[in-house]
């Protein structure tokens, strides 16, 4: 797993921008790819975490597939 995917599974938004931004297209295209099988698996899941823990990864996410 990347660094980024970490980032975003920790729900840690500020941190998502400046991992994005030094990446090349070849590595966007590759992380978007991980960033999508993410968001499937957040989706799909029965979340136990709580609503701020929840908010907190979905924006990571919206930031992450932004960037």
């Amino acid at each position: 797993m990347s660094e980024l995917l970490d980032v975003v599974r920790a729900g840690r938004v500020e941190d998502v921008p400046g991992l994005v931004k030094p990446l090349t297209a070849r590595e966007r295209a590759a992380e978007l790819r991980e960033l999508k099988a993410l968001r499937a698996e957040v989706r799909d899941q029965l979340w136990t975490a709580g609503r701020r823990e929840r908010r907190r990864l979905r924006d990571a996410l919206l930031v992450a597939g932004a960037g």
